[in-house]
């Protein structure tokens, strides 16, 4: 079985919180390199269905004899489960970048998008500096940037 690391960016802002983290093991920690481990978004499945739930991508990945090693929610969505903002899945462009002013976290700045290139690099850029190509596999935007 081909071992994919799962490792979407999770950018979440809250804004106040009455409960403070007090020690490191309220964290799960993930380390990847996507040089060496296979990291990929997923947002529907082969039917174009949209997947809501760890265990529905587990049920995709496992129909395509790969194995799930690691999860999260690592985006901005609207009400109905569509992507806030650019988001790019295997090369293809689901939705576009949104670079309007707003309420709520997504228009918080700096907002950012992170993305892989077909050679599995990294990069983390402000959106007003992003250049779309051929290159970008994955992609996900999001304000503020968290990492």
């Amino acid at each position: 079985m081909t071992k994919i690391a799962l490792f979407i960016v999770c950018l979440c802002c809250f804004l106040s919180c009455d409960k403070k983290i007090k020690q490191e093991d309220d964290f799960v920690i993930f380390k990847v390199n996507p040089k060496i481990q296979n990291v990929a978004f997923y947002w529907k499945d082969d039917n174009g269905t949209i997947l809501k739930s760890i265990a529905h991508l587990k049920n995709k990945t496992e129909q395509g004899n790969k194995e799930l090693i690691f999860a999260m929610n690592g985006g901005m969505f609207e009400p109905n489960n569509f992507p806030k903002g650019l988001y790019i899945e295997n090369f293809k462009i689901l939705n576009k970048t949104d670079t309007l002013s707003g309420k709520g976290n997504f228009y918080l700045h700096p907002n950012g998008i992170f993305y892989l290139t077909k050679n599995n690099e990294a990069e983390i850029v402000e959106t007003k500096a992003f250049r779309n190509n051929s290159e970008i596999k994955y992609a996900t935007q999001s304000g503020p940037i968290l990492l």
